[in-house]
């Protein structure tokens, strides 16, 4: 699985663009390398997901 790249191309007009790293930091609460590191270990990064995933249920009423 590929998770470092970049796009080529522009984005179109209107509000600033959301990355993906941005969105990694915002739901994991983890820097992007930090990240990457816990995604070398599948058993970690499962519960690290888990987490993340209660997290975003509670917060949003979705269970």
């Amino acid at each position: 699985m590929v998770v470092v790249g970049k796009i080529e191309g522009k984005r179109s007009r209107g509000r600033s663009p959301t990355r993906w790293s941005d969105q990694v930091q915002t739901i994991l609460g983890l820097n992007i390398t930090t990240a990457l590191r816990q995604a070398e270990d599948r058993t970690a990064w499962r519960q690290l997901v888990d987490t993340a995933v209660e997290a975003y249920q509670d917060k949003h009423d979705l269970r």
